[in-house]
């Protein structure tokens, strides 16, 4: 009883210090504790078996085996930061599954990042990650990309895309650098295999876009409108498109490198700080156990739970 009124305590000072706190936090604020994801009831920064008794408490009386299947999220549900501090495709990752073709392609993620490196050899690769489960309705992403193409020529492009799983409808926004040496930032559309148009931005290589220097990246997708910005090197963002007549559908969502003719450029491709969250909005969590964001504890928690947090005690 007094484990379970320290909890109920712990809970309610949480809350209270989310309600109060500002309403425009920076990215790497959005969750309570970094940790959650990965197990950390107590936002301790630490994964043992304290957390491993308050998940048990949480989840008493649920059934413990199920076969539940990646649920489609809305935004909500799915809001998340990630510094790339757990590695992308390995039993600790929360979010991510590797995606990448057949060929010369590296993925590295040993500076909390990830690269994906392409070596040229005169045809299509790609090679990055994608996200494990399906988006609904409106969100806001925003990450940093950078590309440090290693021999001349174009295209080799650096992505943010979200797509319907047929691929007749995606929306990008990437970094490519053209043959003179020149960056262009754009943005793609596509919906139900017709072009939707975009815009690109030439920018001379040197100052906010360089070799191997990030820029961050955000897109909004409310009903069929979408919006891309990229931030200033002041911290605000500009807008670089408005699209009208988006795919409103469930998507997926990857951050992809790639080569491709004319030259089929080597390149190494960068993605950090990735945020998915609900435009405008802070996500709240009432529940320690709360893995999916919908204010309940119940089997789609359990499952993420133990999807997560199994690897931490064996």
């Amino acid at each position: 009883m007094k484990k379970k009124l320290l909890i109920a305590g712990f809970l309610l000072f949480l809350f209270l210090g989310l309600t109060a706190s500002a309403q425009s936090p920076a990215i790497n604020d959005l969750l309570p504790c970094p940790k959650k994801l990965q197990g950390d009831a107590n936002c301790d920064g630490l994964i043992n078996n304290v957390d491993y008794d308050i998940w048990t408490n949480e989840f008493k009386g649920l059934i413990k085996t199920s076969q539940l299947t990646w649920p489609v999220l809305n935004c909500r549900q799915a809001a998340f930061t990630d510094d790339f501090k757990t590695r992308p495709g390995t039993s600790e990752s929360r979010w991510w599954v590797l995606a990448t073709s057949s060929g010369t392609i590296v993925q590295d993620f040993t500076n909390d990042e990830v690269k994906t490196t392409i070596l040229s050899d005169q045809k299509y690769e790609e090679g990055g990650i994608i996200l494990k489960n399906k988006i609904t309705g409106d969100f806001e992403i925003v990450v940093d990309l950078s590309s440090n193409q290693t021999t001349s020529g174009s295209l080799a492009h650096v992505e943010l895309q979200f797509f319907e799983e047929s691929w007749k409808s995606a929306s990008t926004i990437g970094i490519d650098r053209l043959t003179d040496g020149t960056y262009r930032l754009y943005d793609w559309n596509m919906k139900d295999g017709v072009e939707q148009g975009g815009i690109g931005l030439n920018f001379p290589n040197g100052g906010q876009f360089q070799d191997g220097k990030p820029i961050t990246v955000k897109v909004t997708r409310t009903g069929q409108v979408a919006k891309f910005y990229y931030k200033h090197s002041q911290g605000f963002f500009i807008e670089l498109d408005t699209r009208s007549n988006i795919y409103s559908g469930d998507v997926k969502i990857r951050l992809i490198v790639n080569s491709d003719k004319p030259d089929f450029p080597s390149i190494n491709g960068i993605f950090d700080n990735f945020s998915l969250s609900c435009p405008g909005e802070r996500p709240v969590f009432l529940f320690q156990s709360d893995f999916n964001h919908d204010n309940k504890v119940d089997l789609i928690d359990f499952e993420l739970w133990r999807e997560n947090f199994s690897f931490a005690t064996n």
